[in-house]
């Protein structure tokens, strides 16, 4: 049931090696992971990081354009500080026209300024809604001593609570490829780590073991090619540029792949 509702199961085949779409003109899957594994454990675990400066500029709309054979749509995402200057704001909003029936969803999500979640809402419409239904949405509020995640907006919305897990973790909430913009800046992109984020669509907490794999040239720049593996359940890669920047981000799934390049929009 859970594997229906990853951004990869509803997709498509796209080829390992979708060719680079052309520079755009100016202007980011989720099955839950088991246990962390050996090679895993052996991997450091990512620390928190300032919040600023981040790789991404405040008040600026950041978008990344989805691909499987041919653009199927895209996602963007912006930041600010709320006005007492303790919460990044981070909204995000998806629409992919190439998925058949449409998927569109739109996102606001809080955090810490060392990037641990305060809250996060997210809706969907069409047929990637999820367990929820069409138009259905989740809300979580992070505590320290549990998450609060409700499925719905009315006042009988059902409320499931998680124990947090004591180590830093941050959130990756289901199809918000703009959260991996944010941990990423987390992973030492020289050696292995370790990556908990709270999936709380699932009601999980996963760990991601990323491994570098060495330089890449990638539209001009010099990027870092690191693999990324969920136990098993989901990994692809990710390239990331000196500032740690997201530039592109490829998930395998049960029939080829998907690919999210970032349009650069400064």
């Amino acid at each position: 049931m859970l594997r229906e509702l990853t951004l990869l199961a509803v997709l498509g085949a796209a080829s390992p090696d979708t060719p680079e779409p052309p520079k755009p003109q100016a202007a980011p899957a989720d099955t839950p992971a088991p246990e962390t594994t050996a090679d895993q454990a052996e991997a450091a675990p990512a620390e928190p990081v300032p919040a600023w400066p981040l790789p991404w500029n405040q008040g600026v709309t950041y978008r990344y354009t989805w691909y499987t054979n041919e653009p199927i749509g895209q996602s963007s995402f912006s930041l600010n500080w709320s006005e007492d200057r303790k919460t990044l704001l981070c909204k995000g909003a998806i629409d992919l026209r190439g998925v058949n029936p449409r998927l569109d969803g739109a996102f606001v999500s809080g955090f810490r300024p060392d990037l641990h979640p305060t809250f996060h809402a997210g809706t969907f419409r069409g047929a990637q809604a999820g367990a929820q239904g069409v138009g259905a949405g989740v809300v979580a509020k992070f505590g320290e001593k549990e998450v609060v995640v409700t499925f719905g907006f009315g006042p009988k919305a059902p409320e499931m609570k998680l124990a947090p897990p004591a180590q830093p973790y941050f959130l990756y909430g289901h199809q918000a490829i703009h959260h991996w913009a944010l941990f990423l800046t987390a992973v030492d992109t020289a050696k292995p780590s370790v990556v908990k984020v709270c999936m709380p669509d699932f009601l999980r907490f996963c760990d991601i073991a990323f491994t570098p794999e060495g330089a890449e040239e990638l539209r001009g720049v010099t990027a870092t090619r690191l693999a990324f593996d969920a136990g098993g359940l989901f990994r692809g890669k990710v390239w990331l540029d000196p500032r740690k920047r997201l530039l592109r981000f490829q998930q395998k799934n049960e029939t080829g792949f998907t690919d999210i390049w970032l349009i650069e929009s400064e």
